[in-house]
């Protein structure tokens, strides 16, 4: 996922649908965007904020959604 327009929300989809996927969001905006889990969490976090050019993977493992 590339966000391109700062101050968006990416919302990831139900950690439950997707066990094992990984997901590569990076912010290509000149200012921060959120990522949230859509009722989950994110390494026991939600939202998370991305910085300019900052970028994360994550992986659901069935309970959550981790940064790896």
């Amino acid at each position: 996922v590339e966000a391109k327009t700062s101050g968006v929300t990416i919302s990831l989809p139900n950690y439950g649908n997707c066990v094992g996927k990984k997901i590569y969001i990076k912010n290509y905006a000149e200012g921060n965007i959120t990522v949230d889990a859509s009722g989950g969490t994110i390494d026991g976090e939600t939202p998370i904020t991305l910085s300019d050019r900052e970028s994360i993977t994550v992986v659901s493992d069935n309970e959550q959604w981790i940064i790896i």
